[in-house]
C-alpha cells in the first residue's frame, strides 16, 4: 500500500481515508492482473505468478503516463515518464 500512497499534507480525514481507499484498489488491481494475465499453471490449485512480468511500480508508472497522455501533459518533460520509457523498454 506505501508504493501507491499520495503524498498529502491535508489533514482532512475524508480525504486521507479517500487517497487510502485509491491506494488499496490499485494494488487490487495489480493481483488482479497477475492472477488473471501472468500465472503460469492457471489451472492448479496454487498457481505460480509471475512477479517479474509487471512490477508494481511499472504499473503505476504505466497509470500515470496514460493519464498524462490523456490530459495533454508535454512528453518530453518528466522523471516518469524517461523512467516509465526505460522501464517499458525491457518488455518490447
Amino acid at each position: 500500500m506505501y508504493e501507491a500512497k499520495i503524498k498529502t499534507c491535508t489533514r482532512d480525514p475524508i480525504q486521507r481515508l479517500l487517497f487510502v481507499g485509491i491506494a488499496l484498489i490499485l494494488r487490487n488491481v495489480w493481483v488482479w492482473l497477475h492472477f488473471r494475465y501472468f500465472t503460469k499453471g492457471k489451472y492448479s490449485a496454487e498457481p505460480e505468478v509471475a512477479l517479474e512480468c509487471l512490477r508494481f511500480k511499472e504499473m503505476l508508472y504505466w497509470i500515470a503516463y496514460v493519464i498524462g497522455v490523456a490530459l495533454g501533459i508535454d512528453k518530453s518533460e518528466g522523471l516518469d515518464v524517461l523512467t516509465y520509457e526505460r522501464l517499458m523498454a525491457k518488455h518490447r
